[in-house]
């Protein structure tokens, strides 16, 4: 089968990655519940606050952007 015939059935979000335990270190640091972190990182809300828990989680928390294939 072809390859690009599978890939357009399929589209790519993004998404940050942290090391385990980070969600709870982020949600501490930013005053918030660890499902607002997740929802953060995984672009499902994009306010002032979602994109600076990304940032603090790539330059601080060990955290990685990756795109993922659903």
């Amino acid at each position: 089968m072809n390859k690009d015939v599978n890939e357009s059935r399929f589209r790519r979000i993004p998404a940050v990655i942290v090391p385990h335990g980070m969600t709870t270190k982020l949600a501490k640091h930013f005053g918030v519940t660890i499902q607002a972190v997740r929802n953060a990182l995984k672009y499902q809300c994009n306010s002032d606050q979602a994109m600076a828990i990304r940032r603090e989680a790539m330059a601080n928390y060990g955290g990685t952007e990756v795109s993922l294939r659903v």
